[in-house]
């Protein structure tokens, strides 16, 4: 018996070999639900129903989706290129304290312009982070998994001493952190007239399309794939890495940045201590299970949050604790890693003469 390596990967095989890391995920979570206790048949069923068991709950899992998935396809553009950052956590929260800042200075605007300023006041501020962790490692050679980690900390405290001082609502305390809720122009307005279903998800479609073309039709997109496979050679070619650097995690940033926009500016309406914490760890996650890829990242992020929202329905009706989702994002996270990475190989058995 020997394990020899595929030629060729068939879209057959890869698909059914998903579908069984799928079907042990499910098996995992039924143990993980007995173990809490809670009636498994029941808690299933309520996960189901709290995900995708309505239209009403269709949508709250499409808009709980939506930063996941622009956080997935940030990472999408960073990783391609070999570049390892791990920091679109501290970027949401750049930009989501970038857009807010900015719907202080645009008040009196027309709430349309205000509301495209505050996008674009967002994309620099998450855009500039992480051009600031690619100067690092420019300047310093500093590794983009420390700057990045680092900086993440650095924007988490900085905008919780924002949000207990100088961006503090009028009445409230430092042991409830937030700010005063937004105009109510300024909220993302609903998709033809649909409650909840902002307009977000509009931006998250444009993504979609935008990375797809750049990707696998743009100049842009075939260096990042050069610099993944061999940086070397791309600079023999007369490309500067050092640029490509830049342009590549200003974009990553400005990109995980509107997640941070359409959550506050569209679910939450305000900034608070949590209401942006995990959604850039979450979109790493989601863009390795999508291996990296546009269309498996969007599938992947649908597929958190529906996981998210049928969690909490779950919570309600049978008591199981909503921890349970991040237990469970880890196994489907490494299930899905291994059968990447073991579906490109065949065990091969020969008779002995």
């Amino acid at each position: 018996m020997r394990i020899v390596k595929r030629t060729k990967l068939a879209p057959v095989w890869s698909v059914a070999l998903y579908a069984a890391a799928a079907v042990a995920s499910l098996g995992a979570a039924a143990a993980l639900i007995a173990i809490a206790g809670a009636p498994v048949g029941d808690s299933l069923s309520a996960l189901a129903s709290g995900a995708v068991g309505s239209p009403a709950a269709a949508i709250d899992s499409l808009v709980k989706a939506a930063p996941f998935i622009l956080t997935g396809f940030a990472t999408c553009i960073a990783y391609r290129a070999g570049f390892w950052t791990v920091g679109q956590e501290g970027q949401v929260l750049a930009g989501g304290a970038a857009a807010w800042q900015a719907s202080l200075w645009t008040s009196g605007l027309p709430p349309a312009l205000s509301i495209a300023l505050c996008i674009l006041a967002g994309m620099i501020g998450g855009g500039a982070l992480a051009g600031l962790a690619a100067w690092l490692k420019i300047r310093f050679a500093m590794s983009e998994i420390v700057s990045t980690v680092m900086l993440n900390y650095v924007v988490f405290y900085a905008l919780s001493w924002l949000i207990s001082g100088p961006w503090m609502a009028s009445g409230d305390t430092a042991s409830y952190q937030q700010t005063s809720v937004l105009p109510q122009d300024l909220w993302l307005p609903d998709i033809f007239g649909i409650a909840d279903l902002h307009m977000g998800v509009i931006l998250v479609a444009v993504a979609l399309v935008w990375l797809y073309l750049v990707l696998s039709r743009a100049a842009l997109g075939y260096e990042i794939r050069a610099m993944g496979l061999n940086a070397t050679a791309l600079s023999q070619r007369g490309v500067s890495l050092s640029k490509l650097i830049f342009k590549i995690m200003l974009i990553s940033g400005a990109v995980s940045a509107v997640a941070g926009f359409i959550e506050t500016f569209g679910v939450n309406h305000r900034l608070t201590g949590d209401n942006l914490s995990g959604l850039g760890y979450e979109g790493i996650i989601v863009a390795l299970i999508g291996r990296l890829t546009p269309v498996g990242t969007l599938l992947a992020g649908l597929f958190f949050g529906a996981l998210h929202n049928g969690a909490l329905f779950m919570n309600v009706m049978t008591g199981v604790p909503t921890a349970l989702v991040e237990t469970l994002q880890g196994i489907v996270l490494i299930l899905f890693l291994v059968v990447g990475v073991a579906g490109h190989f065949r065990v091969e058995w020969s008779k002995q003469p």
